[in-house]
């Protein structure tokens, strides 16, 4: 089996055990109708996007959502820019919250 990006050109060849290309194929033939074909992508879709966030080195993997929150409200809160690359990647993240947070947690204690 292959997955296939075809905006980046890249290709992967992913070894399924013969069950599973089996089960493949008769979960295919199962599908009868586009709306079927659609359920059955969304179901792999999910799972494949788990594996391959997963897979990718850690400073790759998007950050967590609580990582995502924090540096919105850092970002409102010091009227800061939030680039895209910090929304999409780990390292980016963590260095935008090194960065702002000790800022942040000044001016919110002062707050209080």
């Amino acid at each position: 089996m292959w997955l296939i990006e075809e905006e980046i050109y890249f290709a992967l060849e992913v070894q399924l055990p013969e069950c599973l290309r089996e089960a493949l194929k008769l979960q295919a033939e199962r599908t009868i109708n586009d709306e079927e074909m659609r359920a059955l992508s969304r179901r792999i879709a999910d799972r494949v996007t788990k594996a391959i966030e997963g897979a990718l080195d850690v400073d790759l993997q998007p950050p967590t959502a609580p990582q995502i929150a924090f540096a919105r409200a850092v970002s409102a809160r010091l009227g800061v820019p939030l680039p895209k690359e910090v929304l999409l990647q780990r390292k980016a993240m963590g260095s935008y919250l090194d960065r702002y947070s000790a800022l942040f947690k000044t001016l919110a204690s002062k707050k209080s």
